[in-house]
């Protein structure tokens, strides 16, 4: 017996599979908020989660977002602020660790902001951006991808294709990006609705009550056919992965703002609550389902990838902490949890601003934040051109803000310098796909 439990095997490496679900709010899902229309497929895998109740994106729109997801560095120190930078490459790269690992690291975007040309197929064999309906089963993806052409999210099913005819072998991540959400705002009634919508999104229109709730409606209406498609990958992961653990990471890289009586519309350019808090759920392995009120980052992601992969750590160049003890819970998850309270987490906005319920693109675009926001200790606080801002993220009773507290702990990131990258050029086909998204003009 003794001689057998020596010669033991240790388990083969887990699989991962991330799936960013572009402007899902956080309060769109009932594992965080219980008023929250049914959505069955994703209540069901909340229910089998870690659920991070107090998670954060490190900003308000997609490719600074994702770039820090995928790097575990806040924006400042990859670059790709603007849409003329690319991400640097001199920091991590999530994917690229994992190769090294042995893993097959694989991507299925909506292209736009995730387009290759910003950097983001840095360690990916396969990096797929491409816009299809009706996609056949692929024998082989193209290594590097192409600009994706304008046009509605396929919701998975290039990534459902190719897990169909994958043989297995190495260890597997998998990303998975939609926009499914993000184009609610998309008319049936053609160009001129959608135009209309996102004007009224972006403040250039002033638009009546009712068109408001429709809107809101038709985020609604988005989220259940989000929730139709990630049951369907959810499906094809199962049929394909089944044989060995396999994480399931679902967040998002931004909400929404769909409350212009407050204020707070669309997103870029906010650092408010509704935009900055993301839904976040682990579920796979040995995970125990639980909430967990931490709060967290984005940036947090990628170390946490490489601590569950059996990386050594803590890793290096990562500004982010690996979440893993708080996967499990028990002793080992509580003194983490103790451990990360005390941190500062932070957002940074460099590219957009608003004033008088207008989005606008900031000139000196790229050297240093337009705009930041910071957790501490419950209280969430923002400082920029539209002033300040602070509220209370724990549920705690407020109570006087320490604004001149926050000040002095804002001020550094206002001043740090961003990191200057390789320019990007944008085709025609990815400027199309950008105006389609509410970025007519770029900084």
């Amino acid at each position: 017996m003794i001689a057998a439990l020596g010669c033991s095997r240790p388990a083969p490496p887990a699989n991962f599979v991330v799936i960013s679900v572009d402007t899902l709010r956080r309060d769109a899902l009932r594992a965080f908020d219980p008023a929250a229309q049914s959505l069955p497929h994703l209540d069901a895998l909340a229910a089998r989660s870690a659920r991070f109740s107090q998670a954060l994106a490190p900003a308000a729109w997609t490719l600074p977002s994702h770039a820090s997801l995928l790097s575990g560095v806040y924006p400042h120190r990859h670059g790709a602020v603007h849409r003329n930078a690319t991400i640097s490459r001199a920091v991590p790269s999530l994917p690229g660790e994992l190769a090294r690992r042995g893993y097959e690291t694989v991507a299925f975007t909506d292209g736009g902001f995730l387009d290759t040309s910003y950097g983001f197929g840095r360690g990916f064999e396969r990096f797929d951006d491409r816009v299809a309906s009706g996609v056949p089963p692929l024998p082989q993806l193209p290594g590097a991808g192409k600009p994706s052409a304008a046009g509605a999210s396929d919701r998975f099913a290039r990534a459902e294709s190719y897990l169909r005819g994958r043989k297995p072998g190495r260890p597997l991540f998998l990303f998975a990006h939609t926009y499914t959400v993000h184009d609610y705002y998309r008319g049936r009634a053609g160009a001129a609705a959608t135009d209309h919508n996102l004007n009224c999104l972006l403040g250039q229109t002033r638009c009546r009550d009712e068109e408001w709730r429709a809107l809101g409606d038709r985020y609604r209406a988005e989220l259940q056919r989000l929730d139709e498609a990630v049951g369907r990958l959810l499906a094809a992961v199962h049929a394909a992965l089944g044989d060995r653990d396999t994480y399931v990471v679902l967040l998002s890289d931004h909400g929404e703002g769909l409350d212009p009586a407050a204020g707070v519309k669309h997103h870029g350019g906010t650092l408010a609550r509704e935009v900055i808090a993301v839904p976040l759920l682990v579920a796979g392995g040995p995970v125990s389902p639980r909430d967990v009120d931490t709060p967290v980052s984005l940036v947090d992601v990628a170390p946490t990838l490489l601590a569950l992969a059996g990386a050594p750590g803590p890793r290096e160049g990562f500004d982010g902490t690996s979440l893993a003890p708080l996967l499990h819970g028990g002793v080992r998850g509580s003194l983490a949890a103790l451990g990360l309270a005390g941190r500062t987490l932070s957002a940074e906005e460099h590219a957009y601003w608003w004033r008088d319920g207008r989005r606008r693109a900031a000139l000196d675009v790229g050297t240093r934040p337009v705009s930041v926001g910071l957790l501490r200790h419950g209280w969430w606080y923002s400082r920029g051109p539209g002033g300040e801002f602070a509220e209370r993220l724990d549920g705690k009773p407020a109570g006087p803000a320490p604004l001149p507290a926050l000040r002095h702990e804002a001020a550094p990131l206002l001043r740090a310098p961003t990191t200057v990258t390789a320019p990007h050029e944008e085709s025609p086909e990815l400027r199309a796909t950008l105006r389609s998204l509410g970025y007519a003009g770029g900084p």
